[in-house]
C-alpha cells in the first residue's frame, strides 16, 4: 500500500511540474482547489474601472477608460466533462443611440495576470449583440483542455472576462474570475 500511495504522490507532482512549467509557473497543483470532476462557477461585475486597472502596467500605455457601463459574467468550469462556459449578460445601460465605438467587437478570457496587468487572449467569447437599447445575452461553452480547466478551478484570481470596444480595443469592461 505505501509503495502505490508515493507512486501517485509522483505522478502528481509531476504532472503539476509539468503544467506550471508550460502555462507560465502557475500552481496547478489538484490538490490545491476544486477536485478534478468539481465544477466552479463565478459570477462577475465587469466594468470599466478593473479594465482601468488592469491598464495600469500596459506597455505601451491605453487610454483611460471612460465607460459608464457594467456588466455581469457568469463562469462556469464543469470539470467532469471539462468545458468552460460563458454567459455575458445585464450590458447597460446605454445611450440612445448608442455610439459606434461604444458597441463590442469581441470578448474573451484572458490570463495568465493579476488585476493590475493584462494577459493574452486564452479562450474567445461570442461578442454581446446590440439590439436597439440593449444587449442579447452571449453564451459560449468550449472544451479549452485539462490543463486550462484545472487552472481556471485552482486560481481563477489569474483570469479574467473583457469585452473589447472600437474604441477601447484593449478592453472597456473587465473583471477578474476572483478576487
Amino acid at each position: 500500500k505505501p509503495r502505490r500511495s508515493r507512486r501517485v504522490k509522483l505522478t502528481a507532482g509531476a504532472t503539476a511540474v509539468v503544467l506550471a512549467g508550460s502555462l507560465g509557473a502557475v500552481a496547478l497543483f489538484e490538490n490545491a482547489g476544486a477536485a478534478p470532476g468539481d465544477n466552479a462557477k463565478y459570477t462577475i461585475t465587469l466594468n470599466a474601472a478593473s479594465a482601468n486597472t488592469g491598464n495600469t502596467n500596459s506597455v505601451p500605455a491605453l487610454p483611460v477608460i471612460t465607460d459608464t457601463r457594467t456588466g455581469t459574467a457568469v463562469v462556469q468550469v464543469k470539470g467532469k466533462t471539462g468545458k468552460v462556459c460563458v454567459l455575458i449578460k445585464k450590458m447597460g445601460v446605454n445611450a440612445n443611440p448608442v455610439p459606434a465605438g461604444d458597441v463590442p467587437i469581441s470578448a474573451h478570457i484572458h490570463g495568465v495576470a493579476d488585476t493590475t496587468h493584462n494577459a493574452g487572449i486564452l479562450i474567445p467569447l461570442t461578442t454581446p449583440v446590440l439590439k436597439g437599447k440593449k444587449y442579447d445575452k452571449s453564451k459560449t461553452c468550449v472544451s479549452p483542455g485539462a490543463a486550462l480547466v484545472t487552472a481556471l478551478k485552482t486560481t481563477p484570481n489569474l483570469y479574467y472576462v473583457n469585452v473589447h470596444t472600437a474604441d477601447f480595443t484593449g478592453g472597456a469592461l473587465r473583471g477578474q474570475l476572483a478576487p
